[in-house]
């Protein structure tokens, strides 16, 4: 058999881990090992700290490879962040093992949560100076939306020192969090298998079953969605618009047809 080159060898161990040693049939770690050529035809790992070396090929022989690397794979950020968008359980794994994705140096117009205050969910819009202070919009530490201007606000969203410890929010996390403010500015229940109108800058949307239709949040336009009419945008909420009760009762009892028949006599 010829006898493989250095190269070759480096090449056959280059994914391995674990190797078991063809004179002393010890397991080593290879990973940190410098492969070399001792004698004539034979290679070894040596580990230069500890003056120790595992014998790789001797006389036409591998040694045994116990273990292998675990392969990785590139994959762009925004991928794996559509991912955590896409499902939670894959946005908890990914926060956990990918920490720094999650990261970044504050960018105006994205939402960002704390690490010290889990309610805490903001917009910034503008940076200001000396303090580099953010304002904008969104919840603060006990979780109430709030709206908070440069130029006539007391308070800022936050301050430089608290600013450096924001990551940035998921869309899912962002969509959750405005749906469900939605729903408490307004009373309401977005899943109720019940009809819905509501009104957003002069503009009204009416759904006969709100269950029926899905919230959407878009990250492009920092837009909610509900069955294609906005719940939010820019800092504001959409406004229910209601019906009177003493009608919707009245149409219960009598119908919709008998009281639209009394309605034209009158």
């Amino acid at each position: 058999m010829k006898t493989p080159t250095l190269e070759e060898v480096k090449e056959y161990f280059k994914n391995a881990k674990e190797v078991k040693c063809l004179f002393t049939e010890k397991i080593y770690d290879i990973l940190k090992a410098i492969i070399r050529e001792d004698n004539k035809n034979q290679f070894e790992a040596y580990f230069e700290k500890e003056n120790d070396y595992c014998r790789l090929y001797k006389f036409g022989n591998y040694a045994e490879i116990i273990s292998y690397i675990e392969p990785t794979t590139k994959v762009r950020n925004s991928v794996l962040l559509q991912l955590a968008d896409n499902n939670s359980y894959s946005e908890e794994i990914l926060k956990k093992e990918c920490p720094k994705l999650f990261e970044s140096e504050i960018k105006l117009n994205n939402w960002y949560k704390s690490k010290h205050h889990p309610s805490m969910l903001i917009y910034p819009t503008s940076i200001e100076e000396p303090n580099n202070s953010l304002y904008g919009y969104g919840f603060n530490s006990d979780g109430l939306f709030r709206v908070y201007d440069k130029d006539t606000s007391n308070h800022c969203l936050c301050n430089d020192v608290a600013s450096k410890h924001l990551y940035l929010a998921t869309p899912q996390e962002v969509e959750t969090a405005l749906t469900q403010e939605f729903e408490k500015q307004n009373n309401v229940k977005l899943n109720e298998r019940k009809p819905l109108e509501w009104s957003f800058e002069n503009v009204t949307y009416s759904l006969s079953f709100r269950n029926l239709s899905n919230v959407r949040y878009c990250k492009k336009t920092n837009s909610l969605y509900f069955g294609g009419g906005l719940l939010f945008r820019d800092g504001k909420f959409a406004k229910i618009i209601e019906t009177p009760t003493d009608i919707i009762t009245i149409v219960e009892k009598y119908g919709k047809d008998k009281v639209i028949s009394l309605i034209e006599k009158m």
